[in-house]
Formats: structure tokens, C-alpha cells, sequence
């Protein structure tokens, strides 16, 4: 299944033509289909609308569960052409301004448009009592205006879907907006992930009784996309393509739970499978898809932690040779995935001159936003580690200062990206005082970092984190001889993250250090394993081989 399909993506259309852009060498594998053709897997959604816009309300609501948004505007629009006094059409384009999971807040101008497609569903009113109740979920929602939070908009959102799922135990699809509902307000501090099983566990029970449901697929990789579950949704990843093999998002989703397992050839394989259909299925005005960018950040994780540098840095020149216009739907993914690749392409081959050439709002066609500052920060913390690295600890003090102010900037919007940016920055703290000399308080630091990385979960936005804190530490321990304590560290990371290229060779080096042969030679021997494709190998790969072959 294994091919490299490095295309340039745009979005789904009903008549799909030409992108708005050329890009070089890129050509579509296969036949593009149209909205009305592609696999969606089944849903069951019958509405009191006209037939022909009845059948478009049903194909936009499975589009919805695949969180093809754009796609599915465009088809509740259809639907709303077909019948114009058809009330699900709206409360359809209404959800679609609903994005529970992803990382931007509705703007102004998305609530007020949510606001009034909420009245309208609700002047022609629902043609029966269950519909009603569907009505009353968006209500829920956008009913105040710019008044509430979001999180107090999705705690509302919960709510209304509870209630009409309880109302209705037999509507699936109620059953499987609850759980994700449920998934957007689950407690990730909460050490027994307990709303997290859940909502899994409801979208179990949609799976139970329809195999190809889409949201039942979706959700449950949303739910277990913890290290302690991702194995839970293994069969769920694996068939999830199956059902819809040509939607763009759909065929990313299983790359989740294939990263929490370090299956890094499968993530390579959807993923690439992903960018293809993103570009097969392209809008007419070209713009640049946040399933586009957002595949190419996982691909290039995968790819890394096999050592297959070269695949990553044609990724890097694919991304910078796209231009504008960019989807205004989720700006913030692909903010993320722009500031994210070229730094963990320079971090993890441990490229520090790289790093510390790394300019932060990159490229600067993008529309880069306040709302962005969070992934702005990854650039930082990459030159800060790298400064430090290079032994220009005075010189990191810059990068580090940015940190603090990106932190306290989204501390109030964001106290989970704040949260994220405090690690950042105790991480580049701790390695500046290594720089120096000041072992006590790097150690510190480190180990501070690490504590506050523990207490969290990764974000969906992102594969994972650009360098994980216990991998830092693990570093630090190493560098300075604590070979027992490095290995330990380096153990903590790979259960979290199992499998990361570093992580397994770090923990090798510690063994050696340790005259520990037996465990050298296993962690050694999976690196070496998983990097036997690699065309230009790095020197830990080299390195590995000739050890291994020597123990």
C-alpha cells in the first residue's frame, strides 16, 4: 500500500475542476468524484423536507460527522435550494459553523451567522417533534449571541444533544453528536479519562448497530486518542478507511490512533492517502485546505521517526511553495502545521544551526493572527533549545523572553495553549542553564517541565509534541553522564510516545552508558528495524547498526 504522494491539496466541490494554482509536478492519482458521489459511509437521518432536499440533508449530516464542514455547508445548501421551507437545511448550515474539536473559537461575524440560520430553522419550524429537538441543539448554542464562551456554549451544546439522544434512543445520529458533544467537554486533566470512555463507549453503541456509520468511526478515535485507549480504536482506525476511502479528513482521522501506537508506516500510508483526495477534490477558487496542512504535519511526524528525512524535506518544499488564498475554515490548523514542520524537521535531526535560523510567522503569504500566537511560540522554543544547544545561552535569553509574552497573551483565551507555552518555555529555561553551567537548576527546570507535560494531553491539532519534555530530560541526563536517570526518563517518554525515533536511540545510549548490553541491544535493534527504508540515514542510524552489530 506504501507510496509517496506528495500532492498539494485544496477542498472538496460538487463540480470539481482545476485548483486556482499550479504546483509542480503534482499530478491526481485518480478520478476526482463529486460531493454527491463520494463514500460517506451510512447514516440514517429522515427529515419531513421535500424528497430531493431530504436526501442532501441526510449525505450533509454523514459530511458533518466526517467534520467536513465546508462540504457539508454546501450540500445542506443544496438541500436548501431543493426546499427553501426545509428548517433542517439551516439548523445543518448552522452546525457546520459548530467545530467542538477544533482549535479556533467561532469569529463575530460565524456567531452572528449562526444566530440567524438558527432563526430561520426555527420560523419554518421542525415538521415533527424529534426534528424540533434538533432545532434546539443550535439554539443551544448560538441562541445568545457573542455573550457566552465557548465553553459555555459546548457545555449547552451537551446538554440539548443528552436530551434529545435520551428523548430519542433510537435516533443514531443523535446518539452520535452526543458522544461527540460529550468528547468536546471532557475534563483531559482528569486522570481517569472518564468522559473520554464515555463518549466512546456511546459511539460504540452507534457502531454496534450501524458498522459504517461515520461518526461512530470518528468519534471513537476522538474519545481514545489517549495513550492509556488509543488501542481500543485499533479495529475502529483500521476500517474507517474502508467505509470512506476518498474523504480527506476521514482518511486522516485513523492516523491518530496509528501515531499513539508509533504504527508509523500506516500513518504514512492515510496520510498520504489523505493530501491525495484533499487534492482530488478541490474547490473551484484554489484555496489551500486545513486537511491539506494538517496531513502534512502527521506525514512528516511519521516520516521523522523513521529516519526518512529526505521524504520530509520535500514536504517542507511542497508547503512553501503554496500560496494564497487559504480556507477560512480553521486558519488555526494550518497555522499550526506551518509553524510545527519546519521545526520539528530541525529539532528531531537534531540540526541546531537550523533551528536557530528559524523565523517565526512563516511563510509570511499565510494570514497570520493574534489567534495563532500559540503555534508562533514553537518557533521560539526551537531557537531557544537550539541557542542553548550551540552554547550561546545569553543569546536563547531573547527567544525565551517571546515565550513568557506569547503565554501570558493567550493565557486568558487559552489556558491550555498557555499551559503548552509554559512547558516550552521551562524547557528552554532548564537547557539555557545547562549552557551555563548551572546543572541544579537545569535539572530542575527539566524536571518541572516534564511534571507539567504529565498532567496534559496533546491536542488533535498536532501528532504530537514538537519535542516532548521527557525526551528533553532524558537528553540533558545523558549529555551529562546520569546514564540510570536518562534511561528512566527516556522510558517515560516512549510510554507516552512510543516509538519516536530519539526517544529509542536515547534510550539505547543510556543503556551503553549503563554497560547495560541486553537493553542496548533491544532498543538499538528497533530503531534499526524501523529504520531499514531510510535512503539518506542519519549518523544515529549508522551509529545504531555498527553498535548492534558489535553487541
Amino acid at each position: 500500500m506504501r507510496k509517496n504522494l506528495l500532492v498539494s491539496a485544496c477542498c472538496l466541490s460538487v463540480a470539481l475542476v482545476g485548483c486556482g494554482q499550479e504546483q509542480p509536478q503534482v499530478v491526481a492519482k485518480t478520478k476526482p468524484v463529486s460531493l454527491l458521489e463520494v463514500p460517506v459511509g451510512s447514516v440514517s437521518f429522515p427529515v419531513s423536507c421535500k424528497a430531493e432536499a431530504a436526501s442532501l440533508v441526510e449525505r450533509g449530516v454523514a459530511f458533518l460527522h466526517h467534520m467536513m464542514y465546508d462540504e457539508a455547508n454546501v450540500v445542506f445548501g443544496m438541500a436548501g435550494d431543493k426546499d427553501p421551507d426545509c428548517a433542517m437545511a439551516y439548523w445543518g448550515q448552522a452546525m457546520t459553523l459548530i467545530r467542538p474539536l477544533w482549535p479556533d473559537a467561532p469569529t463575530p461575524a460565524q456567531l452572528e451567522r449562526g444566530s440567524q440560520l438558527v432563526d430561520k430553522s426555527h420560523s419554518l419550524g421542525g415538521g415533527s417533534a424529534r426534528e424540533a429537538r434538533y432545532l434546539q441543539t443550535t439554539r443551544a448554542y448560538f441562541g445568545d449571541g457573542e455573550a457566552s464562551t465557548v465553553p459555555q456554549r459546548l457545555q449547552r451544546f451537551s446538554m440539548a444533544w443528552k436530551s434529545l439522544a435520551e428523548s430519542h434512543p433510537d435516533d443514531l445520529e443523535a446518539r452520535a453528536f452526543y458522544s461527540l458533544a460529550l468528547r468536546a467537554i471532557a475534563d483531559n486533566n482528569d486522570a481517569s479519562l472518564a468522559q473520554q470512555r464515555q463518549a466512546g463507549a456511546i459511539a460504540e453503541s452507534v457502531l454496534a448497530e450501524n458498522p459504517n456509520h461515520p461518526g461512530a468511526h470518528h468519534y471513537i478515535i476522538h474519545a481514545y486518542d489517549f495513550p492509556a485507549l488509543a488501542a481500543k480504536a485499533l479495529p475502529v482506525a483500521d476500517h474507517y478507511g474502508k467505509i470512506t476511502p476518498r474523504v480527506p479528513h476521514a482518511t486522516h482521522m485513523m492516523t491518530h490512533i496509528y501515531t499513539r501506537l508509533g504504527q508509523w508506516e500506516k500513518a504514512i500510508d492515510w496520510n498520504n492517502i489523505s493530501a491525495e483526495s484533499a487534492w482530488d477534490l478541490c474547490v473551484q477558487s484554489g484555496e489551500i485546505s486545513p486537511h491539506y496542512t494538517h496531513s502534512l504535519d502527521y506525514l512528516a511526524y511519521a516520516y521523522l521517526q523513521l529516519g526518512q528525512d529526505q521524504e520530509v524535506l520535500e514536504i517542507l518544499s511542497k508547503a512553501e511553495q503554496l500560496q494564497p488564498p487559504y480556507s477560512e475554515l480553521s486558519r488555526a490548523i494550518s497555522a499550526y502545521a506551518f509553524a510545527a514542520l519546519p521545526a520539528r524537521y530541525a529539532l528531531e535531526r537534531r540540526d541546531w544551526e537550523a533551528a536557530a535560523r528559524l523565523q517565526p510567522r512563516t511563510p509570511a503569504t499565510f494570514p497570520w493572527a493574534e489567534a495563532h500566537d500559540a503555534y508562533v511560540a514553537i518557533t521560539h522554543f526551537a531557537r531557544a533549545i537550539a541557542l542553548a544547544r550551540l552554547g550561546k545561552p545569553d543569546e536563547a535569553s531573547a527567544d525565551i523572553g517571546m515565550l513568557r509574552t506569547l503565554r501570558q497573551r493567550v493565557a486568558t483565551s487559552s489556558p491550555y495553549w498557555a499551559k503548552q507555552i509554559e512547558i516550552q518555555e521551562q524547557a528552554a529555561l532548564a537547557w539555557q542553564s545547562y549552557a551555563r553551567g548551572d546543572l541544579d537548576s537545569a535539572f530542575r527546570q527539566m524536571k518541572n517541565a516534564v511534571a507539567i507535560e504529565a498532567s496534559t494531553e496533546k491536542h488533535p491539532v498536532t501528532p504530537g509534541e514538537v519535542l516532548p519534555a521527557a525526551e528533553l530530560y532524558g537528553d540533558m541526563l545523558l549529555e551529562a553522564g546520569r546514564y540510570d536517570r536518562a534511561l528512566t526518563a527516556y522510558l517515560a517518554s516512549l510510554q507516552r510516545t512510543p516509538l519516536r525515533f530519539n526517544g529509542l536511540y536515547g534510550a539505547a545510549q543510556a543503556a551503553m552508558g549503563m554497560n547495560d548490553r541486553a537493553t542496548a541491544r533491544m532498543y538499538f535493534g528497533q530503531l534499526v528495524a524501523m529504520a531499514k527504508e531510510t535512503k539518506s540515514p542519519r549518523p544515529a542510524t549508522v551509529e545504531a547498526k555498527k553498535i548492534l552489530a558489535s553487541l
